[in-house]
This record gives structure tokens, C-alpha cells and sequence, in this order.
């Protein structure tokens, strides 16, 4: 007999670890997703945010691989190119890619003739093909910030079942903007937003969304001033300047992360006047608070994610050395 848990909620600390030694994982999920399927359609939901639209087999096996310690495919560590029997964009850097719930999002960059205004999305799931979306779209930039978005947590899901990806600032031909954008999953379109109270022109600011709060946290970026550290939170209708008792020191070209496991805010690394950043910090909504001074080597401008852990690859050391670390 196979025996299963189907809670509401699971978090990393409390997933059951009762598994058959001879079940297989592949018999195990197979099992356990068609039970989490009849549980989703009377409202459950596993491992807080999972999507009922993008509910698949797939999904459940890459999670409970996670919890199991077994690797699968996608989990491997290492990198696998893609070849697209579409596009791919342009050569560019400086560009912005986000999940919209159904496909990855790039926007913008420049390249070696000026700034970009396009969008591309990426189906990740048959990963076979860039599509170039039409309509109207951000002005021409780089150095934007770009952040995941829903409205329903839960779902991943707005009212009316899309995701979305909120676009804010930049620089472009003209100079920094502050300009907020927004990009609707199932229309595959960009809307100006036009909130009461918006973040000042800024470029190299971060962006990510806040899943406990159903927010989008942004903080600092370099203003035609200066560097600036401001924290400001988005709730899909208007910018909301913070206040918190502590704050990291003003700074751009920063790595921004939600630990949906611990569910704070991650922030590290950047630049300010004087050199690179190797400091850590976590917001958890009322304040920040410094994890740590030293660490990974003071950097700016890589990439991070969230993968089970906190993921840092890349970057440039204050001698303008370019990383390729992990």
C-alpha cells in the first residue's frame, strides 16, 4: 500500500518524508499528482503557490525530486543549450527576462547600435521556439527592473487567470525613465499603468516580487543625483514608498531574491561611489536587517535566482574583472 500526505500547505520543514524504499519516483508522482489534481479542484493547493493552471506531472516531479534528494534532468548541474527553431532576439545585454506564469518575458537591452524596445517570450516547457510580441511597447531601454506579479498568490494568477510581469524605469536615448509597464500573460501585451505615486527616474534598480505580501519590492538604482536607497512596494495599482527603521546604503546594480522558503526579501552586492558591494541583507516587509558583511566576493550586475536556494552567477569585481562563478 502506498501511503500518502495531502496537507494545504507544505513548506520545505515539514514535508513527510514516509516513502516506499521500492517505489519508484516516477510511480510515487504519478500517484501523488492525481490525487493533488481531485484536491486542487475543490480549492487545496500544495506547496503554497502552485498553479491549477499549470498543474502537470512535470511540475510535481521536479518538486518532490527537490524534497526526495533525487536529480532529475532539469536539476542537474549543469548548463544545456537551446537551439529555437525561431528567432532567437538579437545579441544584446542589459536585458530583462521574468516568468509571467506561462512563459519567460525578455525586454529591451542594448546592443552595439543603441537601445532596444522589443519583447520576446519563451515557452519554457517545449522550449523550441522565441516569439517576437507585436503591440505597443516600453520605449527603447536598458538597465531596467522587471518583477513577477500576481494578484492572487495562490494561483499565480490574476482575476482573470493571467500573470503578469511589471516593468518600472531604465535608461534609454533620452535619458532615465519612471515609467511603470504592465505585461498580461494571456494577452501577451504591454499596458502603461499610471499610479498616484511613482519611484523617481532611475536606472540599475531591482526588482522582485514579495509572495507572503502579494507585492512587488523594489529598491535603489542610480538617479541623474545619484545613487539612491529607497524602498518602494507595488500592488498592482500603485507605488508605495517604505520607511523602514534600517536600510542597506544607497546602491545600483544590486542582486534581489524572494526566499520563498523563509519568505524575506534577499538582497545582495551592487555598487556605490566607492567600489563593489559584497554585503547581504533580507527585508521581511517592516524592515531590513543585515545578514552579513563578507561573503561571496563584492560584485554587481550578475544574475540571481531562486532555485530551493539562492542562486548568484556572475558579475563585475571593482577591478572590472568579469565573474563566472556560481
Amino acid at each position: 500500500m502506498i501511503t500518502v500526505w495531502l496537507v494545504p500547505t507544505i513548506r520545505s520543514t515539514t514535508i513527510p518524508t514516509r516513502v516506499s524504499p521500492e517505489l519508484t519516483i516516477t510511480t510515487f508522482c504519478s500517484a501523488l499528482g492525481a490525487l493533488v489534481n481531485a484536491q486542487l479542484a475543490v480549492g487545496k493547493k500544495l506547496y503554497g503557490e502552485l498553479s491549477n493552471e499549470n498543474w502537470n506531472q512535470g511540475f510535481m516531479q521536479h518538486y518532490l525530486a527537490r524534497w526526495l534528494g533525487i536529480s532529475q534532468g532539469w536539476d542537474s548541474p549543469s548548463w544545456t543549450q537551446r537551439t529555437p527553431n525561431s528567432g532567437p532576439p538579437a545579441a544584446r545585454r542589459l536585458a530583462q527576462v521574468r516568468y509571467d506564469s506561462a512563459r519567460l518575458v525578455l525586454f529591451g537591452g542594448e546592443d552595439g547600435s543603441g537601445y532596444r524596445g522589443d519583447t520576446w517570450v519563451y515557452d519554457e516547457w517545449s522550449g523550441t521556439q522565441w516569439v517576437q510580441a507585436g503591440g505597443t511597447q516600453p520605449s527603447a531601454r536598458a538597465r531596467h527592473a522587471m518583477s513577477t506579479w500576481y494578484g492572487d498568490v495562490v494561483n499565480r494568477t490574476v482575476g482573470d487567470g493571467s500573470g503578469r510581469v511589471i516593468l518600472f524605469g531604465g535608461i534609454g536615448a533620452g535619458g532615465r525613465v519612471a515609467d511603470t509597464w504592465e505585461w498580461n500573460s494571456n494577452t501577451q501585451a504591454w499596458t502603461q499603468k499610471s499610479p498616484a505615486t511613482s519611484p523617481s527616474a532611475r536606472s540599475d534598480a531591482q526588482a522582485c516580487f514579495d509572495v507572503k505580501r502579494g507585492v512587488v519590492v523594489l529598491f535603489g538604482g542610480e538617479t541623474s543625483g545619484g545613487r539612491v536607497g529607497d524602498t518602494w512596494e507595488w500592488d498592482g495599482t500603485n507605488w508605495t514608498q517604505r520607511s523602514p527603521v534600517t536600510s542597506p546604503s544607497a546602491r545600483s546594480g544590486h542582486h534581489m531574491v524572494y526566499d520563498e522558503y523563509r519568505e524575506r526579501v534577499v538582497m545582495f552586492g551592487g555598487e556605490d561611489g566607492s567600489g563593489k558591494l559584497g554585503d547581504t541583507w533580507e527585508y521581511d516587509g517592516t524592515t531590513w536587517t543585515l545578514v552579513s558583511s563578507t561573503g561571496l566576493t563584492a560584485r554587481s550586475h550578475g544574475a540571481a535566482a531562486f532555485d530551493g536556494g539562492i542562486r548568484v552567477f556572475g558579475g563585475l569585481t571593482t577591478g572590472g574583472t568579469r565573474l563566472s562563478d556560481t
